[in-house]
């Protein structure tokens, strides 16, 4: 049996709006999908270059500054995590989500990382993009449920989804737990990099243990805040073993931000609108989840059922250089 011939009856009218909220909610996710996700992944891949470079010219200064490149390009990434789950986990009550994206605040990838380890399974499903939550009451709710579809899911649909679910929550824990863990040690770095590239040079400073010892630092820079001479540096790490953390955190992050994107555009891919941005009619077929997963984590079964219910097929997902080895991702056949 196919998707179309056993699909959801969505109704149009259970959509928002098409003018303030779809068409621009679409519109962000597909300029971060094609933009800004290989915009970040070209940055990441020329830094680590340039490290590559100038580590090999024996310069410490020069490589340091690379280094300091390629911590800031890495956690560019991170923090664009940061926004992207403020905005869909914590939105601003009444408005689109894509509207609390655009504000800037330097303390909203800190309380989001700062957080994650709080977060329920049920937060964690609204940040992937299976659950919803209403801005004004802070109800949390399965995404099927906000289109009304509970008449059309049987047992052994709603078994199957939250199998799905569940397993997705299981494999985004860790991975957002590290990112934070990463965001913590190196954030400051970033700041430095992105506010004046304040690495601090070899000649001018020394790092003392508390007997007075010297210490060799991996990095040194100077901090915006905390006043004149305030400086920050490692020395639990080398400056190689900086460049395979942060190298392999950012390329986690890009991964994790593009599955939170598809998450999203894959109910909005469903909306045909006409020329003049009204809503033309719901495409085949109507599946609204997008679940990412290590394949052991959910059953033949409850896969079986996704698949013949909704159309929704799995297929092997490895990305770059990531904590884990192969992780299963769903799709919908159109």
């Amino acid at each position: 049996m196919t998707a179309s011939d056993n699909g959801l009856d969505l109704d149009a009218a259970t959509l928002p709006d098409a003018w303030s909220v779809l068409l621009p909610s679409r519109a962000y996710l597909i300029s971060a999908r094609e933009q800004t996700l290989p915009a970040r992944q070209a940055a990441l891949d020329d830094a680590n270059a340039h490290f590559d470079e100038a580590a090999a010219s024996g310069d410490a200064d020069r490589r340091d500054m690379a280094l300091l490149g390629l911590v800031g390009d890495a956690m560019q990434i991170l923090e664009d995590v940061g926004y992207f789950g403020t905005a869909y986990g914590s939105p601003l009550g009444g408005m689109p989500h894509y509207v609390t994206a655009t504000i800037f605040n330097d303390r909203t990838p800190n309380n989001f990382y700062s957080q994650i380890k709080k977060r329920t399974d049920e937060q964690l499903k609204v940040l992937a993009g299976l659950w919803l939550r209403d801005p004004n009451t802070g109800a949390q709710f399965p995404i099927h449920e906000a289109f009304k579809l509970e008449g059309q899911l049987d047992d052994d649909d709603l078994a199957a989804l939250m199998e799905a679910e569940n397993a997705t929550v299981k494999l985004l824990r860790p991975y957002l737990l590290a990112l934070a863990h990463a965001w913590a040690q190196f954030r400051r770095y970033f700041h430095a990099f992105k506010h004046g590239a304040l690495v601090i040079s070899r000649d001018d400073f020394s790092v003392v243990d508390a007997g007075g010892s010297q210490q060799s630092a991996s990095l040194q820079v100077w901090l915006r805040r905390g006043g004149d001479g305030t400086g920050w540096g490692d020395t639990a790490l080398t400056p190689q073993q900086v460049r395979n953390e942060v190298r392999r955190t950012g390329q986690l992050a890009l991964d994790v931000f593009a599955y939170l994107i598809d998450s999203r555009l894959v109910s909005l891919d469903l909306v045909e609108f006409d020329d003049d941005g009204q809503i033309l009619q719901l495409l085949q077929p109507r599946s609204l989840w997008q679940f990412w997963f290590h394949e052991a984590d959910v059953s033949s079964s409850a896969r079986h059922r996704l698949g013949e219910r909704f159309g929704i097929e799995f297929v092997e997902y490895r990305a770059r250089d990531l904590l884990s080895g192969a992780r299963t991702r769903s799709r919908t056949v159109r």
